[in-house]
């Protein structure tokens, strides 16, 4: 892990983590050998344990540095200390040189295991997050795919192989006019029997039959409706999208109606309107024509109108104009007109004859229609064109290809290709039949459908010995019309031989995870059973000493055996807390529902019988719940309260305020006392195990009910702070969930 360093909001830089770590364990190293050396005329040959334990603490907390770091000045520690000649570090005795090299051998093997752990549990954590994501974004795509179907403005319903109804969307529903909950699993042919025979019938036959879309227009009597259709294959069955093109159909009628009426001038567009007589000469005034181009009316009645054209474009025009005038023939050509302030604009020039009764030309009617617009938008998809065929070019190990609902391929690029074994002019313009093999063809055919019904998929593909990932994608149109389908593979198969090695060394790390667990309580339960059996022993001893040699023992004599069983009480409470501090990164977090109101009250009580003389003001908030582990916040509470109950101990009158706020997110704890408090300059030196900022004659404790308090705050996702100043209390805000 890096060293990064740290700035507070203020811009001063803090110390680096790393640095930190390497604090601790210096730290950490002195606390030992100073236990050890009270203890080596009690532990014997064994005081190497304590030391032992120190180290697989660091590497557990600092990693496999800070590890090595403490076996390093330990061993240097009981060289200069211990062994003979002592506060040197030449060692005389064989002996104790073996047992020096034991020790730094088991301690580096601690360290490895210990820092083992550590990258596993975090690599464990990281790929449990990722796969949570993985399913929380699936769930999203089935819930878009659903929401897409129900927002679409076509009807849809999708039919199994025996025409068994297996889906339909609220607008399939209002234009058959029945509820899904009566259609889904019927028979088509039997709710709608007008149908059969019909050529709703034989098409939906035709799909099934060929495996192709089609798309048809019919009318349906028992609904007085006419329906345009397009039905399409699926896996099970076939999918089938319609929309009701009655009043569409009138209007067609009407429309062809009145065609014959106004042909001319459907031809043309309204913009700029003109007419010729039979030689094509204007004989009629065109104020829209003059409006546009500012050209005078006698200018444009005398024959001038080639002079509002572009230079470069008179040419063209007069040549297709001739043309026209010749054969009778529609006139379209396309040249720039001038505009009144002198500037060019790009028109489209459409002109269609005029026959009379006996089929001789009696006039031409025609309109400049501006066409900037669709130049530049030319302009664009030009632009479009030449940076998708450079992306599609330069697709990296893979290809990209544009397919329409045949499934011919229209457009082919790709940096793979050769080693692909294909080809762009094998490809273009070829169906994927004729390009592939057909068990290739049978594992892509229903993605590449599914496209042009506005599904994405993504599916791996086996081919030409290698491993593609193809995903399927549906191009529409700007009217949201699917008209087209996108194809983009990629090589992945150094990347599938990767993820293999990875989810290898993922069930290599879980093993191994599994063994250092087991090895871990071994640990914990010989530190639990072989420090407290000497403690247990120096506190009788020196008891029995007391008592037995009571009046022979000068004052001096006493003061030592007191201080020497308060050793052993602090080792044995710290002993206990650092088992506390290592099973809560083992325990099992297991959420509740929790009353934190009684819970603090149950503590609050409990603190109170242990010191019955002292009066105490304690505020908590009613009703405080959450959901969490009950052990792990009772360890919590126990450890906050207690550390507020034993700091307002020199207060006239002190108070404990247990409260909570929420605005947005969790709610936000908060535990106030009138104390002692704390110098915020070292705020970032609370948490940690071992760190006091009170002397022990001012506060007695061992300096790990914080590092707990936060170890159980992390577990549950939170966060935690303190604030205030020495002199006015101290207040501990945090969250039990993220």
């Amino acid at each position: 892990m890096g060293n990064t360093q740290r700035v507070s909001r203020s811009g001063v830089p803090r110390p680096s983590l790393g640095l930190f770590r390497f604090t601790l364990a210096v730290g950490a190293t002195v606390v030992g050998l100073l236990l050890t050396g009270l203890l080596v005329p009690f532990l014997g040959g064994t005081y190497f344990l304590l030391a032992l334990a120190v180290v697989a603490l660091c590497s557990l907390y600092g990693g496999l540095a800070s590890g090595l770091l403490v076996t390093l000045l330990s061993g240097l520690g009981f060289c200069y200390f211990f062994f003979p000649p002592v506060r040197s570090f030449r060692v005389s005795d064989s002996r104790d040189l073996l047992r020096l090299a034991v020790f730094w051998g088991v301690a580096s093997v601690l360290c490895w295991v210990g820092a083992s752990l550590r990258r596993t549990l975090e690599q464990t954590r990281a790929r449990l997050a990722e796969r949570e994501r993985a399913d929380r974004e699936l769930r999203d795509a089935n819930a878009w795919a659903v929401a897409i179907l129900e927002s679409i403005s076509d009807a849809f319903f999708s039919l199994d192989r025996r025409y068994h109804f297996t889906a339909l969307n609220g607008e399939a529903e209002r234009l058959l006019g029945r509820k899904r909950q009566e259609l889904v699993g019927k028979c088509i042919w039997v709710e709608f029997a007008e149908a059969i025979g019909s050529t709703f019938q034989r098409e939906y036959q035709r799909v099934l039959d060929t495996g192709r879309p089609v798309q048809f227009v019919e009318f349906y009597p028992p609904l007085h409706a006419w329906f345009e259709v397009r039905a399409f294959p699926s896996r099970d069955g076939l999918s089938v999208f319609f929309r009701d093109i009655s009043e569409r159909r009138g209007a067609e009628e009407r429309l062809r109606q009145s065609e014959e009426r106004f042909r001319s001038l459907v031809l043309a567009t309204s913009q700029v309107v003109w007419t010729t007589n039979a030689e094509g000469r204007p004989v009629e005034d065109s104020p829209t024509w003059c409006a546009f181009t500012g050209q005078p009316r006698e200018e444009f009645l005398g024959g001038r109108w080639l002079d509002a054209v572009h230079p470069e474009d008179r040419e063209r025009a007069v040549r297709a104009w001739r043309d026209s005038l010749a054969y009778h023939t529609v006139f379209e050509v396309q040249y720039r007109l001038r505009r009144p302030d002198g500037s060019y604009t790009p028109t489209l020039a459409r002109g269609a004859p005029v026959l009379n009764p006996d089929g001789s030309l009696r006039e031409w009617v025609g309109a400049n229609t501006d066409i900037s617009r669709s130049v530049s938008a030319e302009q664009a998809l030009r632009e479009s064109e030449r940076r998708y065929h450079l992306l599609a070019s330069n697709f990296p190990d893979g290809l990209v290809a544009l397919y329409d609902h045949d499934l011919r391929y229209i457009v082919v690029e790709g940096t793979d290709l050769q080693g692909m074994g294909l080809s762009r002019t094998k490809m273009e313009g070829h169906t994927i039949w004729e390009v592939l093999e057909p068990e290739t063809c049978a594992v892509i055919e229903g993605p590449m459908r599914a496209a042009f019904t506005g599904h994405s998929q993504v599916i791996e593909l086996p081919f030409a010995g290698r491993t593609y990932r193809a995903h399927y994608l549906p191009v529409r149109n700007e009217a949201g019309e699917v008209m087209a389908g996108m194809l983009m593979s990629q090589n992945i198969t150094e990347l599938k031989a990767l993820q293999e090695q990875l989810e290898q060394r993922v069930r290599k790390r879980t093993r191994q995870l599994d063994e250092a667990n087991q090895e871990l309580e071994a640990f914990a339960y010989s530190v639990s059973h072989d420090l407290r059996t000497p403690l247990r022993g120096i506190d009788g001893f020196t008891q029995a000493v007391e008592d037995d040699d009571e009046s022979t023992l000068s004052p001096a004599a006493r003061g030592y055996l007191r201080r020497v069983r308060r050793a052993s009480e602090r080792m044995a409470q710290l002993i206990d807390d650092l088992l506390k501090l290592s099973r809560l990164s083992r325990a099992e977090l297991r959420r509740a529902p929790v009353d934190i109101t009684a819970l603090a009250h149950e503590v609050v009580a409990e603190l109170a019988a242990r010191e019955p003389q002292r009066s105490v003001e304690v505020r908590i908030q009613p009703s405080l719940r959450d959901d969490a582990d009950p052990r792990l916040v009772r360890i919590l509470l126990e450890n906050l309260l207690g550390n507020a109950w034993k700091f307002t101990g020199r207060v006239e009158r002190p108070w404990i305020e247990l409260s909570a706020t929420r605005q947005e997110g969790p709610p936000i704890y908060c535990v106030r006392d009138n104390g002692a408090g704390f110098d915020m300059a070292y705020a970032d030196k609370l948490f940690a195990p071992f760190q006091r900022l009170h002397s022990e004659a001012e506060f007695p404790g061992t300096g790990i009910g914080l590092a707990t308090v936060l170890r159980v705050v992390r577990r549950h996702g939170g966060h935690i702070r303190a604030e205030r100043a020495p002199g006015q209390g101290a207040s501990f805000f945090f969250t039990l969930r993220g």
